[in-house]
């Protein structure tokens, strides 16, 4: 009976102190109305129309307690563009102390930020969200400790099954094992921060098979095994993505700490194998991809909406990496989020239609499903904006290393008819032995694991392949 009384409550908002006189705003009104049929975006619409009419003037507590209401069932994602100046006022909504830490952190006011999503109490949806954001913005600030202190309670009440947003989602068990691994993700971090790597290392490990976060564990620990020296390891951690079962995942910097493992070997023919590969097989299509879709610019959003969710137009699109990288956006938990709510804005439309709404509510329903479609283009550009700038990154790094591979090896001889065709007149050898890349073979005792035919799923992360350390002589 009391979640009945508790849901009803949730269904239904009263005009409240607007009872009592004859002049209620029209656009709050509207707002009130569209929020008790159900129509959550539609009022979201109207209350920011509204909000806008009373700009300067502050808000009333009713006011407040629609924002806080409607925002539970949409998300802040309506309500991105309302002042925080407009904002300040409120009391005890946790709803609304969410939706102003997510804008301070927009604006990289960080301290504020973290102010507001402590505010966020408990009870609220929006609770192990925050607490996920805290361990974040703990480590940003360089509060290392408190950013255990975060995340050690956020996996607590992740496991306790704290409620969380979506609201009106099926299930948000996987949601909530997401935010549980994220958060001890994030304390594996901070005991890499303070350089604690006994530590780093064992919370890596603990993430477990099945987690989205395993591929991440992976890569970040490879970076633990690679300050310990141990280059077998932190070698062996990113060969397993060339396997299969982690196709739908792309971190360049995997082949960065394969790259620095083998130079600390003087294994030179795997660097420029790594570093070839690299500029081969990515870079080229990136460059592709950054003219053709204009990712140096956050503005003019191509219409990703309806590509990624229209897998025959996905399929006709010439670039095997932007496929890929359409596909690993997709399946991210926050994208999943995101067209959870895009089916609701869309389900608004049927009831629209079906009750035969106002004018008011059709023009306002149509700039929420317009609004909300243009916050994920940018959303999803700028997915692919940071996978371009990451894959500029590497490549940058690689030309670095790829120079300093000629001063280092100019001694080296790799490439014996080279050398022969540049044998002195006085038949004595040339003066120094240089190093070319044009002819490059791998060492037989080399070997990958190339996770071509069977293997067991158990076995990602565990390969170690035998690296001889050929520096013989300090170059």
């Amino acid at each position: 009976m009391k979640l009945l009384i508790i849901s009803f409550a949730l269904s239904f908002f009263s005009f409240g102190v607007y009872a009592q006189s004859k002049i209620i705003p029209p656009k709050f009104k509207l707002a009130v109305q569209a929020y008790n049929q159900g129509l959550y975006y539609t009022a979201a619409t109207h209350l920011n129309d509204y909000i806008k009419e009373m700009s300067g003037k502050g808000l009333n507590a009713q006011a407040y307690r629609l924002l806080d209401r409607i925002l539970v069932r949409t998300n802040v994602f309506p309500f991105l563009s309302i002042p925080l100046s407009t904002l300040q006022s409120h009391k005890g909504s946790s709803a609304i102390s969410y939706l102003m830490a997510k804008k301070y952190f927009m604006k990289k006011d960080y301290k504020s930020s973290l102010k507001h999503f402590s505010a966020v109490k408990s009870n609220s949806p929006f609770h192990l969200q925050s607490l996920l954001h805290l361990s974040g913005i703990a480590q940003l600030l360089g509060e290392i400790p408190a950013s255990i202190s975060y995340s050690e309670r956020c996996m607590r009440r992740a496991r306790r099954g704290f409620s969380i947003t979506p609201y009106g989602r099926k299930s948000n068990d996987d949601l909530r094992e997401f935010i549980h691994d994220s958060c001890e993700i994030n304390i594996a971090r901070a005991y890499y921060k303070q350089n604690d790597i006994q530590k780093s290392e064992k919370f890596f490990s603990q993430i477990p098979l099945n987690s989205y976060h395993f591929p991440t564990a992976l890569f970040e620990n490879s970076w633990n095994y690679y300050l310990q020296r141990n280059f077998g390891r932190s070698v062996g951690k990113n060969i397993t993505f060339q396997a299969p079962a982690l196709e739908n995942y792309f971190i360049p910097e995997t082949e960065l700490v394969k790259a620095l493992s083998y130079s600390e070997l003087c294994l030179w023919d795997d660097v420029i194998g790594v570093i070839r590969s690299f500029d081969g097989n990515i870079k080229k299509q990136a460059q592709e991809m950054i003219s053709k879709y204009n990712l140096k610019s956050k503005k003019n959003p191509y219409p990703f909406v309806n590509l990624l969710i229209n897998q025959q137009k996905l399929s006709e699109v010439e670039s095997p990496l932007f496929q890929r990288l359409a596909r690993i956006i997709n399946l991210r938990p926050g994208m999943k989020v995101l067209m959870f709510y895009l089916e609701q804005v869309r389900s608004e439309k049927k009831v629209i239609e079906q009750k035969a709404s106002s004018r008011s509510n059709q023009l306002a329903y149509n700039k929420a499903y317009s609004n909300y479609v243009s916050f994920m283009n940018a959303y999803i550009k700028l997915q692919f904006i940071n996978f371009a700038n990451e894959i500029i990154r590497i490549n940058n790094i690689f030309a670095e290393m790829e120079v300093d591979l000629y001063s280092q090896l100019k001694y080296q001889h790799y490439d014996q008819e080279r050398e022969q065709d540049e044998i002195q007149e006085d038949g004595k050898g040339p003066s120094e032995k240089l190093f070319f890349i044009r002819k490059l073979k791998r060492d037989k005792s080399q070997h990958y694991w190339n996770f071509h035919g069977e293997f067991w799923a158990d076995e990602l992360g565990s390969y170690i392949p035998v690296l001889e350390n050929q520096c013989k002589e300090k170059l």
